[in-house]
């Protein structure tokens, strides 16, 4: 049961339908009292929908990690055939 709730949430909850669905609803608020709001609504929803479709915005947010990652692997991971040399000895 948890496994279909969450996979439902998260269809709903994931930022690009959370932004298709903020325009969804800024169109549709666009008919009633709250037009204004409506059109704010949905153009901001757009533009952000437009920025993350054309600008490099994954790798700019994976930049850090990555750089982070590969510093760490340098630093603790043994060189290459350190490995295969102690094992070279300890066999014989």
């Amino acid at each position: 049961m948890f496994f279909f709730v969450s996979k439902i949430f998260w269809m709903i909850a994931s930022p690009i339908n959370l932004l298709l669905f903020g325009a969804l609803i800024g169109v549709l608020l666009c008919f009633g009292r709250r037009a204004r709001f409506g059109r704010g609504l949905a153009l901001a929803a757009i533009l952000v929908l437009a920025a993350a479709a054309t600008l490099p915005v994954g790798k700019l947010l994976i930049a850090r990690w990555r750089t982070a990652f590969l510093y760490r692997r340098r630093i603790w991971l043994p060189r290459r055939g350190s490995l295969s040399s102690a094992a070279r000895l300890t066999t014989g």
